[in-house]
């Protein structure tokens, strides 16, 4: 058996992690996308519009699907998909990014 040396992954080490960023995620990935002129929630809701393609395409209509978003973080784009769906519920490792999705 090999010594840990740090590095080992654990649900508590990436929800730590998650939770640094709760607070300031969108203003992260603004920045990250700033070059293209574009705010995130262009992208977002681009990413939304062709998952709801593929989901009908694949799975039938939407409005009948009940759909579960594994690692959720602050579930930016539920609102896009909230009401397109018969049910939708995110999950996440971070408390704190489930906390803040729950709030906005």
């Amino acid at each position: 058996m090999q010594p840990d040396s740090g590095k080992t992954v654990t649900q508590e080490k990436v929800s730590e992690d998650f939770d640094r960023y709760v607070e300031s995620y969108t203003q992260q990935i603004d920045d990250a996308v700033s070059f293209s002129g574009l705010k995130a929630d262009f992208f977002v809701k681009a990413k939304c519009e062709y998952l709801l393609r593929l989901t009908e395409r694949y799975l039938g209509a939407n409005a009948d699907l009940d759909v579960l978003d594994l690692g959720c973080g602050v579930a930016s784009y539920h609102h896009h998909l909230v009401t397109k769906y018969k049910s939708l519920t995110g999950i996440d490792v971070s408390r704190k990014s489930i906390e803040y999705a729950e709030q906005h």
